[in-house]
């Protein structure tokens, strides 16, 4: 039975952490291997400082989050460059899901001999994360096995620094759609457009602020719901005639029983570097949870949305108006995407289906 040790950054702490490893677990031990999770931060830290509950915010208030984040960073990671290098040498792979150390992996490249492979994902290599990079990705993935990443855009860069190089979708986890798929229901009145992100993200909202202010104004029956937009309001578009609600912030649970409220799905992306290494996992999200999405023809989206059939394209503002228009008044049409959406992610994106692609690019000899 050969052992693999996954270090990630964070645990559950970041959702790349559960799609991109832990949700891999039963997979790995189906399938005889032995498999052991570590974190590089401590995980409870950081969903504290991302938690909306009324502890979380007190403590906020308090600023006694910052000092816990302050310990992570200046404590808990430098320990664990000194301490993990030494667990390592009893395994056959090292998997570093998004770890951005490279004194750290530098010691474990020195003191163990396993394969090591590195996941990279989230645009590491483009400016804004520079300071946390510092610089390194390209160290990192010359000195690693192998490189995993979630999109062809980061695939492609990655082989300028190793050929070994594999494309590993994300999981939207439609599984776990599946188990709540019966069990919740939507508002029939109300047409649902729904938003997935992060505050870091939010921006990407600016790209359709006029169309979603023209549809609002034509449609008296809709709502837009936004899921992880965090509690600064300063960053949302000013709307004017759009009715929304927020969800700050969002446990696995709540986002499956959201997105399965949802009618429509919106990815907007600006077209730049950033939009295409950041792949498609919200838009397979939507789909998972039979919203029809509407996505900006730009990146990886172009791939997967074949438009019209299991979702639609908008490239200008006056697309997004008139396909957002389509969806909100053909439902027949909008389920219709909608069932096809479905079936697309169960062809392709199920986590049976990525687990043979990943431990593909771990244990290839």
């Amino acid at each position: 039975m050969k052992k693999i040790l996954i270090i990630n950054e964070a645990g559950d702490g970041y959702p790349s952490g559960i799609i991109r490893a832990s949700i891999y677990r039963e997979c790995f031990e189906n399938s005889g291997y032995h498999v052991t999770y570590k974190s590089f931060q401590n995980p409870a830290i950081v969903k504290l400082a991302n938690s909306d509950s009324f502890f979380a915010k007190v403590l906020r208030g308090m600023r006694f989050i910052q000092l816990l984040q302050a310990l992570n960073t200046f404590l808990i990671k430098r320990a664990n460059v000194l301490m993990i290098p030494y667990l390592t040498r009893k395994f056959d792979i090292i998997y570093l899901q998004k770890v951005l150390s490279w004194s750290l992996i530098q010691k474990i490249s020195k003191m163990s001999r396993a394969r090591l492979v590195y996941d990279l994902n989230d645009g590491l290599w483009l400016p804004i994360w520079q300071k946390q990079v510092r610089g390194e990705i390209g160290n990192i993935l010359s000195t690693v096995d192998a490189v995993t990443c979630d999109n062809p855009f980061g695939v492609e860069y990655a082989k300028k620094f190793n050929q070994n190089s594999y494309l590993i979708p994300d999981s939207p986890q439609v599984e776990l759609f599946d188990k709540r798929r019966d069990a919740v229901d939507g508002n029939s009145k109300i047409i649902t457009l729904g938003w997935i992100g992060t505050p870091g993200t939010l921006f990407n909202l600016y790209s359709i602020f006029e169309p979603l202010e023209q549809i609002f104004g034509k449609y008296d029956n809709i709502h837009l719901r936004l899921l992880g937009a965090g509690y600064n309001r300063d960053l949302l578009p000013c709307f004017e005639k759009v009715k929304f609600s927020v969800k700050p912030f969002y446990n696995q649970r709540e986002l499956v029983d959201e997105v399965l409220k949802m009618d429509i799905g919106l990815f907007p992306l600006f077209n730049i570097d950033n939009s295409n290494a950041r792949g498609v996992l919200k838009a397979t999200i939507y789909m998972s949870g039979e919203a029809a999405v509407i996505g900006s023809a730009v990146g990886q989206s172009i791939d997967l949305i074949e438009d019209g059939v299991n979702g639609m394209l908008a490239g200008t503002s006056s697309e997004w108006v008139e396909k957002l228009s389509t969806l909100i008044e053909n439902v027949n049409l909008r389920k219709k995407i909608a069932k096809k959406a479905l079936e697309t992610i169960k062809n392709g994106y199920t986590i049976n289906k990525n687990f043979e692609k990943l431990i593909s690019a771990l244990d290839k000899a």
